[in-house]
């Protein structure tokens, strides 16, 4: 895939959500979330799933929200959610080497 498919897809994905979520948001704006990939060794892979790993990053991209005061766009994010699946996979037991890095495409 190109960058810009990506990108397309990561978008349509976001923009379904949000499509579901506005019955349950309670009138809350959710803020964008950035598009992003996960680039890991076996070692992670080995013991957590692709949804997984999705789900774990977005939990830390949220604490960043832009709309509290915090910012993701710095990249600090991304670093706490590639040490998070890193740990994560350690103590699941991952008996291979374990290398992960969380990407924003912009």
């Amino acid at each position: 895939m190109t960058k810009d498919e990506v990108m397309d897809q990561c978008r349509q994905q976001q923009h379904h959500q949000a499509s579901d979520d506005e019955d349950t948001n309670d009138g809350l704006l959710l803020f964008d979330m950035p598009c992003f990939i996960v680039l890991a060794s076996d070692g992670l892979w080995d013991v957590i799933s692709n949804q997984e790993a999705v789900d774990m990053v977005e939990l830390v991209i949220q604490k960043f929200d832009p709309n509290q005061g915090n910012d993701w766009e710095e990249g600090v994010a991304f670093q706490e959610a590639a040490e998070m699946l890193t740990k994560e996979a350690y103590a699941r037991g991952s008996t291979d080497n374990i290398g992960v890095c969380v990407v924003a495409i912009e």
